[in-house]
């Protein structure tokens, strides 16, 4: 399956449920992700996008792989995944591990 066959979101359509708060980098703690509604931020900067697609297992949506205006390929794209309370923020560049907030 490639990132073209993942579904893609609506302009608008927040991101899952599960994923919207604030979550904080496990090892960078001053590094702060936020997903509320349909927005993004990181370290206090909103990140635009020109597409976002789901990840999907079954029927159960596991995360959203996030195309920025700077992404040249799919594998630059920024995917966020969720497992359990831990959400995975990764590319081909960097990866990092987040832990939800209060």
């Amino acid at each position: 399956m490639t990132s073209s066959d993942l579904p893609l979101m609506k302009d608008g359509e927040p991101f899952p449920s599960t994923m919207q708060g604030r979550w904080f980098e496990e090892s960078e703690p001053a590094f702060e992700l936020v997903i509320r509604g349909h927005e993004l931020f990181m370290r206090g900067e909103r990140e635009d996008y020109v597409r976002r697609r789901l990840i999907t297992e079954g029927n159960e949506i596991c995360g959203v792989q996030v195309a920025r205006p700077f992404d040249r390929y799919d594998e630059d794209e920024l995917c966020l995944f969720l497992s359990g309370d831990e959400m995975y923020a990764f590319s081909v560049h960097s990866v990092s591990l987040f832990i939800r907030g209060a």
